[in-house]
């Protein structure tokens, strides 16, 4: 994606594609989530945001993300709009995690590993051309993480919002992004919830 490349609702692409388009399928999805969660084995209802290596080698520091004053993320470098809309993924997790636990629905976003895929199909240089080589795996090996956050038993209500690891374990996440994470009276920045602030107000004219 080339920088300044915008969706067709005028977001940065990343950030539509990854953040905003996704927060909105579950919002419309919701309803029948927190139904099928009702009558289902506790925990068996998950929503797994997917995030990715990026969140801690491109996003901006410390705090994963850089907003404007409405919480719109920053148009940055292709790698770093990449990353920070990963990031977006992670809040978008941890957040709904922690404000509706009552639908019953347990979410995670996960980092499904080094993998070659056509994301990389704008990469450029020697470089990238020999991470991509020798440092990446093959696509089903996300698979696996994808599965284990999906299916594992592992993940309770108790642990919803987490951050799973390759190829299927719990993680931590950077200090500056848990930061993020937690409001200034819990001792973070609130950028988290700025964010989330400005995807509600994105997805609002489409419910």
């Amino acid at each position: 994606m080339l920088k300044g490349s915008n969706d067709p609702q005028h977001n940065k692409v990343h950030i539509g594609t990854n953040c905003v388009g996704p927060c909105l399928l579950y919002k419309l999805f919701l309803p029948i989530l927190t139904k099928t969660a009702a009558s289902s084995p506790t925990g068996s209802v998950r929503v797994i945001w997917a995030g990715s290596i990026a969140i801690e080698v491109n996003s901006p520091r410390p705090g994963g993300m850089e907003v404007d004053d409405t919480g719109q993320p920053m148009d940055m470098d292709e790698l770093s709009s990449y990353g920070q809309s990963k990031v977006g993924n992670v809040f978008l997790a941890r957040t709904h995690a922690k404000t509706t636990p009552q639908t019953g629905v347990v979410h995670a976003s996960f980092n499904p590993g080094n993998l070659r895929t056509d994301l990389q199909r704008h990469w450029h240089g020697l470089d990238l051309t020999f991470m991509k080589k020798f440092l990446f795996y093959p696509a089903i090996n996300g698979a696996y993480t994808e599965l284990w956050a999906a299916l594992a038993p592992e993940l309770t209500p108790a642990r919803s919002g987490a951050y799973i690891h390759p190829w299927g374990r719990f993680g931590d996440l950077p200090a500056g992004i848990e930061a993020s994470l937690k409001e200034p009276s819990e001792g973070g920045t609130g950028l988290a919830a700025k964010f989330m602030s400005w995807c509600e107000k994105q997805t609002e004219p489409y419910l």
